[in-house]
């Protein structure tokens, strides 16, 4: 009986341990990952682009993101929320910067037009970016990149 009993917890220690290895031998969602939110977009004088939807579902809420801005104007870059998909919000609350206003090719930490910056959403199921050109008077190219883990 003692022999049974034995056999029967080695076989559920072990049972338990494969189980174990397999749901966390994979940490891809640990993992930081990118995504491109504008591939050199051109916006022009007075004009307005939106980045697709961007699903935040396997996410843990750590985000930045890295753009590059050439062209004369000047823009605002923003970003909105949705939980379905349908209906998009910019937050009355967050907790970053956004939106960055004033934006121009010589912005940023090195005068060049390019930056990297924290974006910190609410919790929400999606989100998609939005770069409108203020200047009225030049068009802007941008490109953007969000990390996200």
């Amino acid at each position: 009986m003692k022999v049974k009993r034995m056999r029967l917890l080695v076989w559920i220690v072990t049972f338990v341990l494969l189980l174990w290895g397999t749901l966390w031998a994979d940490e891809s969602w640990l993992r930081a990952k990118q995504v491109l939110v504008f591939d050199s977009q051109s916006v022009a004088a007075g004009g307005s682009a939106t980045s697709r939807k961007i699903d935040l579902k396997r996410t843990r809420g750590y985000f930045s993101l890295q753009y590059v801005l050439t062209g004369d104007g000047t823009v605002t870059l923003s970003y909105e929320l949705s939980n379905d998909g349908n209906i998009w919000i910019f937050p009355s609350t967050c907790g970053d910067s956004f939106p960055l206003t004033g934006l121009t090719k010589t912005s940023g930490p090195g005068g060049d037009g390019k930056d990297i910056v924290p974006v910190k959403p609410i919790i929400a199921r999606f989100i998609r970016f939005k770069v409108t050109e203020t200047g009225g008077a030049n068009g802007v190219t941008i490109s953007a990149r969000l990390n996200y883990q």
